[in-house]
């Protein structure tokens, strides 16, 4: 990804090339050791990887488009390993303000990114070279109905890594309704998703981006999931 030199530009989701810049993450990034109890999956067939997208607008199919992918892995050595890209979709495209208002995303960056073909083969190597031959399945929030029809279609090659099975975290809090939590009491779904979701910003507190960056996203959602295993494998 070419970054411009212009340091108004360095912001989360645009980087300049001044390495000393503390807004300046490259387009990966790796930190967050893996917790005592985390549910790694190293020898195992398959790897859980975190994803996420950000998106032009609300639905698919009503013409919105992929403006950022975001994947997570943890590496041989427990590190946390994240990838994040801003995606310049193939016109046309529909831009909505409320996802602006979302992402925060601004249309110049995405105009000026790299094309949906250069970053689909980005990602593809980028995951590939993490555990090549490995079955990879996608773990995220609302993952399958929401992200997976706009990673399809504008990083296909990237998503013949993916097996067709995901976890979605959501599903998880619904099936943890009722249980008892962490203090004692019995936890609806969302306190579960609240719990989940403060100890993953905890944790990746001292790493570059925020919520609604892809990458980030995405990196949160691995670290929702170890948690969630830990809880359940000691309950």
């Amino acid at each position: 990804m070419q970054h411009r030199r212009e340091r108004v530009l360095c912001t989360p989701h645009r980087r300049c090339e001044d390495i000393t810049c503390s807004g300046c993450a490259g387009r990966s990034w790796s930190g967050v050791p893996v917790s005592e109890g985390a549910g790694t999956v190293a020898g195992m067939s398959h790897l859980f990887v975190g994803v996420d997208c950000e998106t032009s607008g609300r639905v698919f199919s009503n013409g919105a488009r992929l403006i950022q992918a975001g994947f997570s892995v943890r590496d041989a050595a427990g590190t946390l390993q994240v990838f994040s890209e801003l995606v310049r979709p193939r016109r046309p495209y529909l831009w909505e303000e409320e996802a602006f208002q979302v992402h925060h995303i601004n249309r110049w960056d995405v105009e000026s990114a790299d094309d949906a073909d250069t970053v689909d083969a980005h990602a593809r190597s980028w995951l590939h070279h993490q555990f090549p031959d490995t079955e990879l399945v996608a773990v995220g929030l609302n993952i399958g109905s929401f992200d997976f029809p706009f990673l399809h279609d504008s990083l296909p090659s990237t998503m013949t890594l993916f097996t067709h099975r995901s976890v979605d975290l959501n599903s998880v809090f619904y099936t943890l309704d009722g249980q008892t939590g962490l203090d004692g009491n019995r936890w609806t779904w969302l306190a579960w998703k609240r719990a989940a979701a403060q100890f993953a910003q905890q944790q990746l507190a001292d790493q570059p981006g925020q919520a609604h960056d892809a990458g980030w996203d995405a990196a949160s959602a691995i670290i929702m999931h170890e948690w969630l295993i830990s809880h359940i494998r000691t309950t």
